[in-house]
């Protein structure tokens, strides 16, 4: 019994290591062997013929795919060309095309079925150069199949300076070495390799490294879009992206600050007090109006700039403002605006605002403006920009389109062009990022850059001091000339502050006790008001006037 079991195991190892060791069984197109006979000539060229060898017949047609561009890991790729290609079954010339696409040349070999078939051709671009002035020649013999073979044997005739030789055979991408190569010496030196079997698309690589000068090197390499090798960060690229954003962030610096160079400028006064023995005189300089200096105060022309600029007009006695006895306790408060020649000169805002609310001939009331007026409030506004444009204290109109932002938006677009165009063409798309950088560093510096002049700087400054006087300046008017004098303050009070105080003042001038309707040019109102009733009266004007004008439908 132990007998047997022992013959039994025996057996079963032999037969373990019979199947383990036994070839792959063939398919039925699959070819029994390849024979590779390849030289390197003096020219540097690769001459290469294979046959193979088929036991029922070869497929018909027979196609191999040769690699003819092949991707080197740098950012560039090695090119190959394939001429003289000619295939044959013993004496029998074969049918040859080829279709050459990106990185392949597909060559289609029409065989009729015959069991030999012998592909001969010749390659250019097998030779490279190495760092230390070598040549290394290599061209993969076997490639592209679409059948297995049983087994490979060949030759790789080489020319006397040989360094190195290789062979190497498997998948694709995942080779090792051939089962068997060996080369010898004594001027024409040769490789000889055997391997097998290979399956469908694997490849075998002949390789040779050889003394300088040996042969020519016909290397055609070709940098190869990569988007790491557009961006590749090395010593030159990273110092010339530095040099671009610190260069370029310099003269951003320095336009700022002669842009900016006038920020402190000495104040100029438009209008200022004058302390005499009769008391505060209040006088205006250059004809600067409240809605100039309301605009120049925030940039902007608000509703305060507006209403001041009515009040104005009615103080230098172009309107005046007729407040309506109430058609009951309970009615809300209403006006009329009347036109009135005025004694000075108009500006175009001026006379744009009263031909909306108070035009020629019959009184406006109040309570009739609507938002109606909203296109003609607007020319207003854009008037009034005009003005203090036109006064030079804006280089453009400040809630207008700012040019340096255009230009900057426009350079941020021309170097993201230059970035994409360095990025395609070139290994230097670092160098486009700096000047994108350095755009969009350009880009705050324009959102950054003053609206106002150096005379608007010097002008705002001026009315720093103005509201200070306002504030704080006496209040004691000048004996009989207390309205008028008080009158002419109100409306750069309403835009620069102290208006409580000043309306207090002009108050305090009444020192009877008779009803005062008409005491005041601009401002009329039922018999019983007195001036008291002033400060009541004009704050719901102002507010009345601004809902009415600003109110939109």
């Amino acid at each position: 019994m132990t007998r047997r079991f022992v013959r039994w195991g025996l057996g079963l190892a032999v037969g373990a290591a019979l199947l383990l060791g036994a070839n792959p069984a063939l398919a039925a197109d699959d070819a029994t062997s390849l024979d590779v006979r390849a030289a390197l000539t003096d020219a540097g060229l690769v001459t290469v013929t294979t046959t193979l060898t088929f036991p029922t017949g070869a497929p018909d047609p027979l196609t191999q795919v040769f690699r003819v561009a092949v991707d080197q890991g740098n950012g560039t790729q090695l090119n190959y060309t394939l001429t003289n290609l000619t295939a044959t079954s013993g004496e029998t010339l074969l049918g040859v095309t080829t279709e050459l696409q990106s990185d392949t040349e597909t060559v289609t070999i029409a065989t009729g079925g015959a069991s030999t078939v012998t592909l001969s051709y010749t390659v250019a671009g097998a030779t490279q150069a190495m760092s230390d002035d070598s040549v290394r020649a290599a061209w993969t013999v076997l490639q592209g199949l679409p059948v297995g073979v049983e087994a490979i044997a060949g030759q790789f005739d080489l020319p006397s300076g040989v360094r190195d030789y290789l062979c190497e055979a498997g998948p694709a991408g995942a080779t090792t070495k051939c089962g068997h190569y060996s080369g010898g010496l004594h001027g024409l030196w040769a490789m000889t390799f055997e391997d097998g079997p290979r399956a469908a698309g694997d490849v075998i690589t002949l390789t040779a490294v050889l003394d300088p000068g040996t042969v020519p090197v016909t290397a055609n390499v070709t940098e190869r879009w990569s988007l790491a090798r557009a961006f590749s960060a090395g010593w030159s690229r990273l110092g010339a992206a530095l040099g671009v954003v610190a260069l370029g962030g310099l003269v951003l610096l320095l336009i700022r600050r002669r842009l900016r160079g006038h920020a402190g400028a000495k104040p100029v006064r438009v209008a200022e007090f004058a302390v005499d023995g009769d008391g505060v005189r209040f006088t205006v300089h250059e004809q600067v109006r409240p809605g100039l200096v309301g605009t120049l105060i925030d940039q902007s022309v608000d509703p305060s700039d507006v209403v001041a600029t009515l009040l104005d007009l009615a103080v230098r006695g172009h309107l005046r403002i007729t407040q309506l006895e109430p058609a009951s306790a309970h009615a809300a408060p209403d006006w009329s605006l009347t036109r009135l020649p005025g004694a000075d000169r108009l500006d175009a805002y001026e006379r744009q605002l009263l031909d909306a609310v108070a035009p020629a001939g019959t009184p406006t009331r109040v309570s009739a403006l609507t938002s109606a007026l909203a296109p003609a409030i607007g020319e207003v506004q854009r008037s009034l920009y005009a003005q203090v444009v036109a006064a030079g204290w804006f280089a453009r109109p400040p809630q207008g389109r700012n040019k340096w932002a255009a230009l900057a938006w426009l350079g941020v677009a021309l170097a993201a062009i230059v970035t994409v165009c360095l990025a395609l063409t070139t290994t230097w798309a670092l160098v486009g990022v700096a000047v994108v950088a350095v755009a969009l560093l350009g880009l705050l510096v324009a959102q950054d850059v003053p609206v106002l002049t150096p005379r608007g700087q010097a002008v705002l400054a001026g009315l720093a001091d103005l509201s200070a006087d306002l504030h704080h300046a006496p209040t004691a008017l000048p004996a009989g000339r207390e309205f008028a004098e008080a009158s002419g303050i109100l409306p750069y009070a309403i835009v620069l502050g102290g208006w409580d105080r000043w309306l207090a003042s002009l108050v305090a001038a009444d020192t009877d006790d008779l009803a005062d309707p008409t005491d005041l040019d601009w401002y009329h109102a039922p018999a019983t008001w007195h001036l008291t009733d002033l400060p009541v009266s004009l704050d719901a004007f102002i507010t009345v006037v601004t809902g009415r004008l600003f109110t939109r439908a």
